[in-house]
């Protein structure tokens, strides 16, 4: 099995259009290939998802212990039958998180692909550049002694100058280049406010991907590109220590020989709300629960037999006149609360539940009212990144937050604490299963929080089963 890493020395060098374009072009070219990317991202495994046609992973040292990265990792390439893993790094090689003691690169790119043991293709943007490139890439070879970096692809460079660029890297730097991809207007994925459109919002995205490729058959030394990338064989590896909550074999459920159905979770799916861990739906199905779509936006009721609601995150401020204008879907949310159902709403799922919402558009719009409050823009991110957070019982589990909205009443039922040690309260949590905020949780970093949560979905079965209007 081949891996390689894609990373650059900073955000906007082109790491997520050259990733899919060769994981298309290892399809091209006979691979199986599996998508991975570093640290807390929804967005840049969706474009992964459209290409392959699988799901991602992410790979987070934050979220999970080294062990347990290299446990995902394995039981990933295993799971979907790999023989090229292909990791996507995330802001700059070296950046990490922010700790006690100043900067960090814990949870960064060169932590995962320290962890995995993964060599490194630099994609050095060479717009403006010539010799400085080389500068470039040595200074990142040299600020750790295992880099990883083990070649380089030159970014958005002319063929003359990459070239001239090309054979000074390879004579100062040691590594070899393995191609020169000019700049193409034609080939960029534009951004909003929480990062990259979804691949949805992109006109003839598996186009572009397809001419994409065919650039690169053209600008890239495959057989370069293949000498680069590292060689694992996975079984004499093993799966290293298990993954929290995931199993080696395929799942029996949690319900397997208790005579019990399944728990059937409403998962809200549509352009308005898509911002799930692959990890954790694959940790929820796992546990025995049953995944059932359903879309906030169009559908008029929730699903049949449902017991319990997850709402993610995405962009409900774009769809502020759907939410408003779908009374039926207010409705059955409310009678849904009434009747003590539990959910779990994560910062796009929790604006959307406040009384009021802004739009992007400025307009403050009538939300799914199960929260009197409003969220209202602000013109900067609020509480930005990782953080570990104590809920009810003392239970602590990790995640991120992403966010320029604001709620008027964000919560105050759990604490945050942030790497850096700032705290903060958060969270409404009515102690019953019913959980709102603006935290994107990663369950895998405390299966127990999923356990108990899935517990209060079947009680809340049980109660309705038996007549009952809601939990006791």
């Amino acid at each position: 099995m081949k891996k390689l890493m894609i990373a650059a020395p900073r955000s906007g060098s082109g790491k997520t259009l050259i990733t899919c374009g060769l994981l298309r072009l290892l399809l091209r070219k006979g691979f199986h290939p599996a998508a991975f990317k570093c640290g807390p991202d929804f967005i840049d495994p969706m474009f992964h998802r459209r290409v392959l046609g699988i799901p991602g992973t992410n790979l987070d040292s934050y979220f999970l212990g080294e062990e347990d990265v290299r446990a995902l990792f394995r039981r990933t390439i295993r799971r979907e039958n790999a023989d090229f893993a292909l990791i996507e790094g995330v802001m700059g090689y070296y950046d990490g998180i922010a700790v006690r003691g100043g900067l960090s690169t814990k949870a960064g790119s060169y932590d995962i692909a320290r962890i995995t043991g993964t060599p490194v293709l630099l994609i050095v943007d060479g717009r403006g550049s010539a010799l400085s490139a080389a500068a470039e890439v040595l200074g990142f070879q040299k600020f750790r002694p295992d880099s990883r970096i083990a070649g380089v692809l030159l970014n958005r460079i002319k063929p003359a100058a990459g070239k001239a660029a090309g054979t000074e890297i390879e004579r100062l730097c040691g590594i070899p280049v393995v191609g020169c991809v000019p700049e193409d207007p034609a080939f960029v994925l534009e951004s909003r406010h929480l990062g990259l459109v979804l691949p949805g919002e992109v006109p003839g995205l598996l186009r572009q991907v397809d001419l994409l490729a065919d650039r690169l058959e053209t600008c890239i030394d495959f057989p370069k590109l293949l000498a680069v990338a590292g060689e694992e064989d996975i079984e004499k590896a093993g799966i290293g220590s298990r993954t929290p909550g995931m199993q080696d074999q395929e799942p029996v459920g949690r319900k397997a020989g208790r005579g019990k159905a399944a728990v059937r979770i409403a998962v809200a799916m549509d352009e308005a709300f898509s911002f799930y861990y692959p990890e954790n739906l694959g940790l929820l199905r796992e546990m025995g629960a049953e995944i059932f779509p359903f879309s906030p936006l169009r559908d008029q009721a929730l699903p049949d037999g449902c017991s319990g609601i997850l709402l993610g995150g995405g962009y409900p401020e774009l769809y502020t006149e759907e939410i408003a204008g779908n009374l039926p879907m207010r409705r059955a949310l409310r009678r849904a609360a009434d009747r003590g159902m539990p959910w779990i709403a994560e910062c796009g799922g929790f604006l959307a539940l406040h009384r009021e919402l802004e739009g992007a558009d400025g307009v403050l719009r009538e939300g799914f009212g199960i929260y009197p409050e409003n969220a209202r823009r602000t013109d900067h991110l609020s509480r930005f990144g990782y953080a570990e957070y104590t809920a009810r019982g003392g239970l602590r589990i990790r995640g991120h937050e992403f966010h320029y909205w604001e709620s008027s009443n964000p919560g105050s039922c759990w604490t945050a604490e942030k790497p850096s040690g700032r705290t903060w309260p958060c969270m409404h949590d009515s102690g019953r299963g019913q959980i709102a905020g603006f935290p994107h949780l990663y369950w895998l970093s405390c299966p127990e929080f999923l356990e108990n949560w899935l517990s209060f979905c079947e009680s809340c079965q049980r109660a309705w089963t038996n007549g009952e209007t809601g939990l006791k």
